[in-house]
């Protein structure tokens, strides 16, 4: 009951995620795929996504304050923010690194200073929001792990049993047959 209900929450969660513009249909398919094979790798990715746009955003107001800013090497890192955002799905800062790019081509450092403000608040709002989502896929897949580890300890149980009993008895006797 429990694991239906966080299921519920985690589904509803990344439906608010969507609703809010936060994520793309990115998001989706890397939750979907990624979720039912290596449900660990869905929380790897956020966090990685994580490190590398504030190591990237950090890099980006510090060359801004440089006396002589180097435009192209700008554009260069604000294009790999987008990359991996538009990898994530990360909507909201996908589409604030429009601003930034496009103040790389004008070679306008006072509007690059307020574009990256503006990105580096709508990072912090979607790093919010996929923190919370990354913590309730993280309860929904210990306890979809411990259900699945109960279930198999009740079959072996159930199984060992049985054997004693009558030895001829199998998983297939306990859980119905394939056909």
């Amino acid at each position: 009951m429990a694991l239906s209900i966080l299921k519920g929450l985690l589904q509803g969660y990344v439906q608010s995620l969507f609703d809010e513009g936060i994520v793309n249909d990115q998001f989706s398919q890397i939750h979907t795929l990624k979720s039912e094979e290596e449900p660990e790798h869905v929380v790897q990715l956020i966090d990685k996504y994580f490190v590398d746009v504030e190591t990237i955003l950090s890099e980006l107001t510090s060359k801004i304050d440089c006396p002589d800013v180097d435009f192209s090497k700008l554009s260069e890192l604000v294009h790999k923010v987008d990359e991996r955002s538009l990898s994530i799905g990360a909507k909201h800062v996908k589409l604030a690194c429009a601003d930034l790019i496009k103040s790389c081509d004008q070679m306008n450092k006072e509007n690059f200073s307020r574009a990256l403000i503006w990105i580096k608040n709508e990072f912090s709002h979607t790093r919010n929001k996929l923190e919370a989502y990354a913590q309730l896929f993280q309860e929904y897949s210990y306890c979809n792990r411990l259900v699945i580890k109960n279930f198999l300890h009740l079959l072996y149980v159930i199984s060992f049993k049985e054997q004693v009993t009558h030895p001829f008895v199998n998983i297939e006797k306990i859980c119905g047959s394939k056909d």
